[in-house]
């Protein structure tokens, strides 16, 4: 198959550099009406909401299926082949609906995103008992309570302080192009095992492989590449055998015997991508919800002990993660709906985390709320396994914010950032300045 010819990857130049942010600090979705309302998710919540726990809908856009509709709602659909939704699909809106999604995978599925993230091969994302639970064990093993704390000391304590460090004496910067779409990879990258400076390349890669309903012929390329990569670094851990989780993953076994080429390279590339776009985009949400919110960012600069419910109201208030789904794998119902066998159904985390029969005054971002469980990190069996790790980079990000940038604030030389996108949303940029 022939390669993707990405425009910078292998040339060594600030230019390559300045244009491979570019394919870094992007969506993958179109949402330009999306981004024109004042306050997408709060207004998409409220008329979601309005319809009912579970809301049928049905694959439009052009081609069929790349957007799904609600009543009057369009949102995009990149991550669900367009083909299963043309017809109908439903939405699971109310946390009671999507929690029992999340707590019935034998007839809520995972399978649905084999079409779409199976080109990789098997991944965590795409599979159902038998086979998850074992190799979500494999994977487990990077993420235990004791790997949590090797990486906060070795890995995710140095990243910060290094970041913080190149910056404090500037003054200013744009918080995206210069700190967080930097700092999630190189954190992923050493306990993942690839080389921070292929975070461009990857970036680009995934960019085109998220384009599978849009551009079917590019996706695929991208996808060819990506197998390719994985299947490099795995070669080079064979040969050279380090510290990292795809090391761990090498000489692990399942059923007794050795992971073979095809599930090495799978949970590879699930690690790439699983671990960067969390802690990068929420971590950028979190600087911009600080800066729009001075109350609460000043309470926890007077009380540090506050950061952790920070970090979880502003998962919930303005998580990246607005777009999941499983496939029903017999005719069910669901909070009093009939879903009928092979229908996709929609868990969208933003608008479930607006649900007045949860969250008192849910639009309001208030960390001093009664804490409850959010659905950032998935629910039930494919529970993301590397939550603790993103939610130890999102605190430290806010330690340093309070102590090496004194008197953060939005830069006045520029327009007031906005949070944008649905899929995955995020600022793309936060031009701030500070106390020297």
């Amino acid at each position: 198959m022939e390669k993707l010819q990405c425009p910078f990857h292998g040339e060594d130049t600030e230019d390559r550099q300045s244009f491979g942010l570019d394919a870094l600090i992007t969506h993958p979705d179109e949402t330009k009406d999306i981004d024109a309302m004042d306050d997408p998710v709060q207004q998409i919540a409220a008329k979601l909401h309005a319809m009912g726990p579970v809301v049928k809908g049905r694959g439009v856009g052009d081609p069929p299926g790349s957007k799904m509709q609600f009543g009057d709602v369009i949102l995009p659909n990149i991550f669900i082949a367009a083909h299963l939704i043309e017809k109908e699909c439903y939405a699971a809106v109310s946390w009671e609906a999507a929690l029992r999604v999340y707590a019935k995978p034998k007839i809520f599925a995972s399978k649905v995103y084999k079409p779409t993230f199976g080109h990789w091969g098997p991944i965590l994302t795409t599979m159902d008992r038998p086979e998850h639970p074992k190799y979500r064990a494999v994977v487990q093993q990077g993420f235990t309570p004791k790997a949590l704390e090797k990486y906060k000391d070795k890995i995710i304590s140095p990243v910060l302080e290094r970041r913080f460090n190149d910056l404090k004496p500037k003054g200013r910067a744009d918080l995206i192009r210069d700190l967080t779409a930097h700092y999630a990879y190189d954190i992923t990258s050493t306990i993942t095992g690839f080389p921070e400076e292929d975070k461009l390349y990857i970036a680009y890669l995934f960019e085109h492989a998220h384009q599978v309903n849009t551009d079917p012929e590019g996706a695929a390329k991208a996808n060819a590449e990506i197998k390719a990569y994985a299947q490099k670094k795995i070669n080079e851990r064979r040969a050279d055998p380090r510290d990292d989780v795809i090391t761990m993953m090498i000489n692990s076994k399942v059923d007794g015997e050795p992971l073979n080429d095809e599930h090495l390279v799978g949970l590879t590339t699930n690690l790439m991508i699983a671990g960067i776009d969390t802690v990068f985009k929420q971590s950028s949400s979190i600087i911009y919800l600080l800066l729009a919110h001075p109350d609460q960012f000043d309470l926890l600069k007077a009380d540090r002990s506050l950061i952790p419910q920070f970090v979880e109201e502003a998962m919930r208030y303005q998580g990246l993660g607005n777009v999941q789904a499983r496939q029903a794998t017999e005719d069910t119902e669901l909070v009093g709906v009939h879903i009928p066998k092979d229908a996709v159904v929609f868990t969208m985390h933003g608008i479930t985390h607006r649900d007045p029969c949860r969250w008192a005054n849910p639009d309001e971002l208030n960390l001093l709320r009664e804490q409850k469980q959010h659905m950032l990190f998935s629910s039930g069996a494919h529970t993301c396994l590397g939550k603790d790790v993103a939610r130890a980079a999102l605190a430290g990000l806010i330690e340093h914010l309070i102590d090496d940038f004194p008197n953060l604030r939005f830069d006045p030389d520029y327009p007031t950032p906005r949070i944008t996108g649905w899929t995955l949303r995020a600022p793309l940029s936060v031009p701030v300045i500070w106390d020297v």
